[in-house]
């Protein structure tokens, strides 16, 4: 399990045994999700160092060292992984993008907020109606290909 609040992340068994901080106030590291497979965590992380916004990190639970996937000027939120720990969905000033973890080949998918994969592999995220006038709630596949609006 993966606890987290304003910089601080703790990790903890599912018997809820043995906590260990990821993260602490000392550092900036936020918004984290444990992959499937329990070895990596995506988070975002920002500072003084990041002064257009905060980047993506996959950290290496076994060996600690950090991955850094993107390298922008805005503020990359919401990771989430997919259901084989492939990929990463994640939006940035209102876009929707996968990363392959592999590649780091990134892919825009299409505007909107606070993606999350669902148990068939589609992505599932929040974005404006057809006519801006409110939020809804969208699926897409990782390709880009079947768009369907859930909410009305």
């Amino acid at each position: 399990l993966i606890h987290s609040r304003k910089f601080l992340s703790v990790a903890i068994n599912s018997d809820f045994t043995s906590p260990q901080v990821i993260f602490s106030n000392l550092e900036t590291g936020s918004q984290s999700e444990l992959s499937h497979d329990g070895s990596k965590m995506i988070f975002v992380k920002g500072g003084q160092e990041f002064t257009g916004g905060t980047e993506l990190y996959i950290l290496d639970l076994l060996t600690k060292n950090e991955t850094r996937l993107t390298y922008n000027d805005v503020e990359d939120r919401a990771p989430s992984w997919s259901n084989d720990d492939q990929f990463i969905s994640w939006s940035a000033n209102s876009h929707i993008n996968i990363i392959n973890v592999n590649s780091l080949e990134v892919r825009f998918l299409d505007f909107g907020n606070a993606p999350s994969w669902s148990s068939n592999g589609q992505i599932v995220y929040s974005g404006a109606n057809s006519d801006y006038t409110k939020e809804v709630i969208y699926v897409i596949n990782p390709d880009g290909t079947g768009k369907e609006q859930l909410t009305f």
